[in-house]
């Protein structure tokens, strides 16, 4: 004779039976989750090209690692002879090495970003533009320099604003090391061939130079 169950045990057996497939599923391999945003803008530095792009992109996003690892440590920025001749009295233009660069970069993110008039993603603006008299070597091997024609805004200089950005032609000097990694080891700074209102890069750093 089959035995009656009662509606209690059936509705504990129910119970356990639920339970059992929780704690199944609490053990099964979870969905991977979306990766977190990352901002970063770089790119392995196997080329000149890919030094400029991290260049230019971490001036725009004040990003001081990753742009201090743009350039080499024996790093020489120089500025123009004529800007030397004409503010060399009350600015400091005489080349500076790597360490002082940083530090310049940094101290210039940090007046950018007191500027609370414009929205964050706009206080740094640049542009580099190749440069046709100047064509890039198309192989380069060991060491090259390439020239760019720069438009740079850091907000709160006094040497540039949104209407005028600091405006010249950087030569840059690169090294590939053994691992095939391009840094920039000197940038030399020129104004521009047809001079105008604007100012160059170098017043801009200059200005704020620690």
């Amino acid at each position: 004779m089959k035995r009656m169950e009662s509606p209690a045990a059936a509705a504990l057996a129910a119970l356990a039976a639920c339970l059992l497939l929780v704690s199944c599923s609490l053990f099964d391999p979870r969905g991977s989750e979306p990766p977190e945003e990352n901002n970063d803008r770089w790119q392995p530095p196997y080329s000149p090209q890919a030094v400029l792009s991290n260049i230019m992109w971490n001036l725009e996003d004040r990003n001081i690692f990753n742009y201090s690892n743009s350039l080499d440590t024996s790093f020489v920025f120089a500025a123009d002879p004529a800007d030397v001749m004409e503010w060399g009295g009350t600015y400091d233009l005489s080349d500076w090495g790597y360490e002082e660069e940083v530090l310049n970069i940094q101290q210039l993110f940090y007046e950018a970003e007191a500027d609370t008039s414009l929205p964050p993603d706009s206080v740094v603006e640049v542009v580099l533009i190749t440069v046709p008299e100047y064509p890039d070597e198309a192989v380069p091997s060991g060491s090259t320099d390439v020239y760019r024609e720069y438009y740079i805004f850091f907000a709160g200089s006094s040497f540039c604003s949104e209407s005028l950005s600091a405006r010249g032609i950087a030569r840059i000097f690169m090294l590939e090391d053994d691992y095939g990694l391009w840094r920039a080891y000197r940038w030399e700074d020129n104004r521009p061939e047809i001079p105008d209102s604007s100012h160059t890069f170098a017043l801009v750093k200059a200005e704020h130079r620690p």
